[in-house]
This record gives structure tokens, sequence and C-alpha cells, in this order.
């Protein structure tokens, strides 16, 4: 992969990940505000416990998404030809 391949893939990594950062907070603050309205409710009210619950879920797959967009920032460039050449003398000393 090339310097310019490698520029684009991570720009295009960092405008996705800044998309799902802002959902993640979205999520965040509705469960926030879904967990005090159960709360506010002493947790008596089953179908405010339910919504909360729901809300935290949501939230909880979220993060993982967000961590996953995170790691695809960083992009390094590499170069086949040396991994190619590295695996042609492994399977070479490999051979009986």
């Amino acid at each position: 992969m090339t310097e310019t391949e490698t520029a684009k893939r991570e720009t295009e990594a960092k405008k996705e990940y800044e998309i799902v950062e802002l959902k993640t907070l979205q999520l965040s603050l509705l469960a926030l505000q879904a967990e005090s309205l159960a709360a506010q409710q002493k947790f008596n009210n089953e179908e405010l416990n339910t919504a909360a619950e729901s809300a935290i879920n949501e939230y909880r797959m979220q993060i993982r998404k967000d961590s996953s967009a995170k790691k695809k920032t960083s992009v390094k460039a590499y170069e086949q030809v040396t991994y190619l050449a590295a695996l042609g003398v492994f399977l070479e000393s490999s051979l009986p």
C-alpha cells in the first residue's frame, strides 16, 4: 500500500470514527436519561426499567463499534515485496 493510499484510507476511517463517536455520545446521553427516569420511580416502573435496560445495552454495543472504528484510524503503509521475499525464504528453508 502506498503512502497516498494510506493517507486516503486514514482520512476515510477518521471521518467514519467521528460519526460513530457522535452516535456513541448520543446513546450515552439517552442511556443516562432513561436510567435517571427509572431511578426517579425507584425502579418500580417495569416499562421504564425495560427502556433503561434497552438503552444501556444499545450504548454498550455502540461502544464496541466505537472501539473498532478507532482501531481502523491508524492505517500504516506496507511494502508487499518485502513480505513476499521473506515468505519465499521461509518456504525455501522449510522444504527438505
